[in-house]
C-alpha cells in the first residue's frame, strides 16, 4: 500500500498543490517581507492542499466511496493538518533547509 500512497502523494504534490501554492504564495507576500513570515505562508499553501487531498486519499482507502466519506475526509483533514503544518514548519522545513544549505550553499569570494 506504501508505494501506491508515495506515488499519489508525489502526483498531487508536484502536479497539483505545487503549482497551485506556486502561483498563489507571491500574492500573499512582498519581496520584503521577513523570511519567517514566507516560510509560514509557504508551508500553509503546501500543507493546506496536500493534507486535504490526501485526507480524502486515507478516507477512499479505508471506508471507501461510501456515505461516510465526507465526514470521514473532514475528520481526517483536522487531525492531519494541524500536525501536518507543525512537522513542516517545526522540523522537516528547517531541517531540509540545513541541508540544502550545507549541500548548495554557493561562497562567493570577494575582490
Amino acid at each position: 500500500m506504501f508505494p501506491l500512497t508515495f506515488v499519489v502523494a508525489f502526483i498531487c504534490e508536484w502536479f497539483i498543490v505545487g503549482r497551485v501554492a506556486m502561483m498563489l504564495v507571491p500574492k500573499f507576500l512582498k519581496e520584503k517581507d521577513p523570511i519567517f513570515k514566507k516560510i509560514l505562508i509557504t508551508a500553509l499553501f503546501f500543507v493546506t492542499g496536500m493534507a486535504t487531498l490526501m485526507s480524502l486519499y486515507g478516507a477512499l482507502i479505508t471506508d471507501g466511496y461510501t456515505s461516510n466519506l465526507f465526514s470521514t475526509w473532514i475528520k481526517n483533514i483536522s487531525l492531519n493538518f494541524p500536525m501536518a503544518y507543525f512537522l513542516q514548519v517545526a522540523i522537516a522545513g528547517p531541517f531540509i533547509r540545513f541541508i540544502f544549505n550545507k549541500v548548495c550553499s554557493v561562497k562567493v569570494e570577494s575582490k
